[in-house]
């Protein structure tokens, strides 16, 4: 569209559950309040997508939502922002120190 540039994503952890209520109201029932329905014991919603109730891609399309709302609350929380650089400096450290320079 002309004058348009991009189109961000606005919102956070609730606005996927309010996007997703079907697993919203799964997750209720997980047996760990802070599941992330990938693999935990006694998932309610893992559990509904291997009986076929809710299809996998269903589940896979929530869990996107969810990185990117991440990935939007890392970038405008500045905090998080100078803890990511300070995370990266540190793994590339590391690198130069274990492989050494290649240069």
């Amino acid at each position: 569209m002309p004058g348009l540039r991009e189109v961000q994503l606005w919102g956070d952890a609730e606005g996927a559950d309010q996007a997703f209520p079907e697993i919203a109201s799964l997750a209720e029932s997980c047996r760990f309040r802070d599941c992330r329905h990938q693999g935990e014991p006694s998932c309610a919603v893992a559990g509904a997508v291997e009986m076929e109730e809710m299809g996998e891609g269903h589940l896979q399309n929530y869990h996107k939502l969810q990185r990117e709302l991440a990935y939007l609350a890392t970038k405008q929380d500045e905090g998080a922002v100078l803890e990511q650089k300070r995370k990266w400096k540190q793994i590339q450290k590391t690198y130069r120190r274990t492989h050494g320079s290649k240069r």
